[in-house]
């Protein structure tokens, strides 16, 4: 019995450090289209952008609204902590649907100039593409 409760444990502790993976991984991604969008925008641009890309999430996913946008781009730190595990399950579609309407909003406002390079910059597709 004891065997199986300390099995269930390390299940869920690996299930909860996957998640925080996620979390890392499009944080990281979000954090390195922040990185060239801020060059060409600014950051009062960028934050607004950011800002309105995120009301827009959050009517799917409301526990994005708790992320915070700083002049470095998110803070992740905060929401990594306020965030619950029944959140957690729905972490990879919010993110990727935050950086799609993050590219919706720009390819919007840039005629997708900004957005075909991001993309290309940003996703690796392979050498032939």
């Amino acid at each position: 019995m004891q065997e199986r409760e300390e099995t269930k444990t390390t299940q869920e502790q690996v299930e909860t450090i996957r998640k925080e993976e996620v979390v890392d991984v499009y944080g990281d991604l979000v954090q390195k289209l922040w990185n060239k969008i801020v060059i060409t925008l600014g950051i009062v641009t960028l934050k607004a952008i950011m800002r309105r890309s995120l009301v827009m999430t959050a009517q799917r996913y409301d526990f994005l609204s708790q992320l915070e946008i700083t002049d470095e781009g998110l803070d992740l730190a905060t929401f990594k902590a306020s965030v619950s595990e029944q959140e957690r399950d729905n972490m990879k579609a919010g993110f990727e649907e935050l950086i799609l309407n993050l590219f919706a909003i720009l390819a919007e406002l840039t005629g997708e100039v900004i957005v075909n390079k991001l993309f290309k910059e940003t996703i690796p597709l392979g050498e032939d593409n």
